[in-house]
Formats: C-alpha cells, sequence, structure tokens
C-alpha cells in the first residue's frame, strides 16, 4: 500500500506511528484508534482511487454527492482523465 509507506515516511522519525494527530501524538482513546480517523481515512482513500463519487456519498450517508465532493475533490486524481475526446471525431 504506497499511501501507507508514504505517510509512514513523514511520520517514522516522530513516532513508531503511522498517523499523527496536529501535536505529534498517536490517534487514539487509551489503546483504540478513532472510528472517526478510519472512517477519513477511508473516505480519502476511495476518492483517490476513482471510486464512484455517488456511491461513496451514499455509503458514508451524506445528504448528497455536492457534500462528499467538497469535502474530498481535492483528492481525486485527475491526469490520467482523457476530457472531451468526442471532440476530435467531428
Amino acid at each position: 500500500m504506497p499511501y501507507l509507506k508514504s505517510q509512514h515516511e513523514l511520520t517514522s522519525s516522530k513516532s513508531e506511528y503511522v498517523f499523527l494527530s496536529m501535536y505529534g501524538t498517536p490517534f487514539n482513546d487509551g489503546n483504540r484508534i478513532r472510528d472517526y480517523h478510519w472512517r477519513k481515512l477511508l473516505e480519502k482513500l476511495m476518492i483517490e482511487n476513482n471510486e464512484d463519487i455517488l456511491w461513496v456519498s451514499n455509503m458514508l450517508g451524506h445528504t448528497d454527492a455536492s457534500m462528499t465532493l467538497q469535502m474530498y475533490a481535492k483528492y481525486k486524481k485527475r491526469e490520467d482523465i482523457v476530457r472531451a475526446s468526442f471532440l476530435g471525431n467531428i
């Protein structure tokens, strides 16, 4: 999982944990990582990997896809998408 390796490279000099809070401490409540952080990670990974926005939005229980896009559009990969290719046929 390249995203976990790159995250570990960012945090390994500070802690043995991969995910740290803005204070450099592990995201945990005692011995458990907060469900909220796992949810946010899952959402980001789905969007980064071009999962269908409507499906992600529905799965997360968002009111509509605009809410999902407002929060996660910055994670959407766009470099490999061919746009308006039909114009070449005109």
